[in-house]
């Protein structure tokens, strides 16, 4: 797992600025500092270790930032540097790059380090016309590899000294793919001193002169078993660093400042920008159902429901009917019955109401907080109940069809024709008319594309996203990749655009949630007062035990506050730390969010 990044020699940053990636890691500062700068790196270190490309380029991204010159600092010729944390198997493993243009878009792997344990025990360095690999300190388990070929009797350390350089010297690292722009199949070891001993040559030699015929085939095999055990030991490093940085940036998910307002999305169109995670919520029952879920919840005063429009390849008359006709017809059939009948339409709600106690205990809760009354049985009921009626008039399709399943032939029949009815004589013409003029002819399989609707709890008026504020179409991508994404690393620049105050603080409770049950860690570069409290608040009350219900705990390790302060040199990056009463240890640069008290006196 990626647990942390650097970048240097890159656009604001001069000396290389450390990133750690916590489940929740929230970037500040003015604007023009770099912290856009800082998530939009993590493109340009996907782009060169999984296409061997820097400058922007097919595969790149959208939010790549562009050309070499775009990316290096002040144009100058020196290299742009990362690093990478990965931790596997309890380990901590440090990678180190320096990156710089090569012919075209490609790249050139300048400098290479790989520390463990803060020990840096390889580096590798090239210049114009040559490549050079040094292994320096080594952990405890790679020098007991070595010491095996060691002379147990050498007080002095003298000979061992030289078998340690004679096993050095031997060493080959094999090319792997972790090392994008590299051209060899080998590093070779820089050159040897001329006057330094060999003491491996000398055993040689001495061998072939038919002296130390006992202990010079001896020595040597030993320096060749440390040296392919040491070669196989660091190779096995630099594959684990290279599989889990694969890994993380291919899964990589990245949320741009502006989200496209999508009233209706395409297969063709999929893979653009803030487009997939519609694509998903059309595709994945299990994850639409949890959105709405969420949309329903007491956090927001209008309760709403997504729900999507599909059409099929051919767009058969059977393909629309079943989607779109058949919804509209079995919701108007349901609600048809729910007037002319009162009494089914209370037992329906009583059933529904019993299912929603639990929900209308919490909501209840939530309104008390402040107050010494306690909720009566009689405040549960009727919440239940007023949660229940909600739900039934966004779901009467699906209850339309749930009963339309437990009817006989005749019944059912009858049904169909109730709805027929009652429906919206022009919306069922125009679904006729889109089957007739078969739309979405493109591929097979699937569906083609889909118009993207939301209807109110109090109605069954349906509009599109351009037709509300603009906060839902930035807030929904962040809200399915928070839902249906697992152990990602999601990058998302100023969640809070066009969203209320309230909202944001339900955005910061859905972050910290997905962050501790999917896995997921959130790097959030932002300007939101209301998403840092909220998240300082849940560590407060995680600490005195009095977090809501359902609510995840969060502690301290659980979060990076980053601060970016521009200066003359290039900015930098200062963490600034929070205790378990979720508070500032450390002091906010300026002040914490100085402006509103500026303002206020």
């Amino acid at each position: 797992m990626l647990t942390e990044f650097s970048i240097g020699n890159y656009q604001a940053f001069s000396t290389p600025q450390r990133v750690p990636l916590k489940p929740i890691t929230l970037i500040f500062g003015p604007n023009s500092a770099g912290k856009s700068s800082l998530l939009r790196s993590l493109l340009v270190a996907r782009h060169a270790i999984l296409n061997g490309k820097l400058s922007k380029s097919e595969g790149a991204g959208e939010r790549h930032p562009g050309s070499y010159a775009d990316m290096v600092r002040n144009g100058n010729s020196n290299p742009i540097s990362f690093g990478f944390t990965v931790q596997s198997e309890g380990e901590s493993l440090e990678l180190g790059l320096s990156w710089r243009k090569k012919e075209g878009t490609g790249l050139e792997t300048v400098a290479l380090t790989l520390r463990q344990k803060q020990s840096e025990w390889v580096t590798y360095s090239t210049n114009w016309n040559s490549k050079h690999l040094q292994i320096s300190s080594l952990g405890d388990d790679l020098s007991q590899l070595m010491s095996a070929a060691r002379f147990e009797l050498d007080n002095e350390g003298i000979l061992n000294a030289k078998v340690d350089h004679s096993i050095k010297s031997r060493l080959s690292l094999q090319k792997y793919t972790a090392l994008p722009g590299t051209d060899a199949d080998h590093f070779r070891i820089e050159d040897s001193k001329e006057d330094e001993i060999d003491i491996y040559s000398m055993f040689e030699e001495a061998h072939k002169l038919g002296q130390f015929k006992a202990l010079a085939p001896v020595w040597m095999r030993k320096i060749n078993t440390a040296v392919d055990s040491l070669k196989s030991a660091m190779t096995t490093q630099i594959k684990v660093v290279d599989a889990s940085l694969r890994d993380e940036l291919t899964k990589l998910i990245y949320h741009g400042p502006i989200r496209p307002i999508c009233d209706e999305i395409t297969k063709a169109r999929q893979s653009e920008p803030g487009m997939m995670e519609w694509w998903n919520l059309a595709a994945d029952p299990k994850l639409l159902a949890e959105v709405n879920k969420w949309l329903a919840g007491n956090s927001f005063e209008t309760k709403y429901r997504l729900d999507f429009d599909r059409l099929f390849p051919g767009s058969s008359f059977k393909n629309v009917f079943y989607e779109s006709f058949m919804k509209e017809v079995l919701g108007a059939a349901f609600q048809a019955k729910l007037d002319l009948d009162p009494a089914y339409r209370d037992s329906v709600i009583e059933g529904l109401a019993s299912v929603y106690e639990d929900s209308a205990k919490k909501s209840l809760k939530e309104d008390f907080r402040d107050g010494e009354e306690e909720p009566t049985e009689w405040d549960i009921e009727n919440r239940a109940r007023a949660i229940a009626e909600s739900d039934l008039d966004m779901s009467l399709d699906e209850r339309g069809l749930e009963h339309y399943n437990e009817l006989g032939l005749e019944e059912a029949e009858a049904f169909l024709l109730s709805g027929l009815q009652y429906c919206n004589q022009d919306r069922l013409r125009r679904m006729l008319d889109s089957a007739k003029n078969g739309k979405g002819l493109q591929t097979s399989g699937g569906f083609d594309s889909a118009r993207v609707k939301f209807s109110l709890a109090s109605g069954r008026s349906r509009m599109s996203p351009s037709n509300m504020g603009i906060g839902f179409s930035q807030m929904m991508p962040l809200v399915a990749s928070a839902f249906g994404s697992d152990n990602s690393l999601i990058a998302i620049e100023q969640p809070e655009l066009h969203v209320h105050p309230t909202l944001q603080t339900e955005l910061a409770d859905l972050f910290i949630q997905s962050a501790k049950e999917r896995g997921n860690r959130f790097l959030i570069e932002t300007h939101s007062e209301h998403l840092i409290l909220r998240v300082m608040r849940r560590i407060r009350e995680t600490t005195r035990n009095s977090l809501p219900e359902g609510k995840p705990a969060i502690k301290p390790e659980d979060v990076a506050i980053l601060y970016v302060q521009p200066g003359e040199n290039g900015s930098t990056v200062q963490e600034l730390r929070i205790d378990e009463q979720g508070r500032f240890v450390d002091n906010w640069p300026q002040g914490f969010f100085e402006e509103r008290l500026d303002e206020m006196f």
